[in-house]
C-alpha cells in the first residue's frame, strides 16, 4: 500500500497565532537551548526539507 494514499488530504495552512508554538513533536525547551551554530543548522535543515517538498519557507528579501 502506498503510504500517500494512508494520509488524510492537505487542508491547506493551520490558522495558529504568531506566538504559539507550531511543532507538536518538537521541544520548544531544548531548540531555545541550543547554540547559535545548532540553531543555523536546524535552520538550514528546515528549509532544505522545505524546498524539497515545493514549500518556500525563506524570509523574502522585501520584507
Amino acid at each position: 500500500m502506498d503510504c500517500e494514499g494512508s494520509r488524510a488530504k492537505d487542508s491547506g495552512p493551520a490558522k495558529r497565532t504568531t506566538t504559539e508554538w507550531p511543532f507538536q513533536s518538537v521541544n520548544q525547551e531544548k531548540v531555545r537551548a541550543l547554540s547559535s551554530t545548532q540553531l543555523a543548522q536546524i535552520e538550514g535543515a528546515i528549509l532544505l526539507a522545505a524546498a524539497q517538498m515545493g514549500v518556500d519557507l525563506k524570509v523574502s528579501d522585501d520584507g
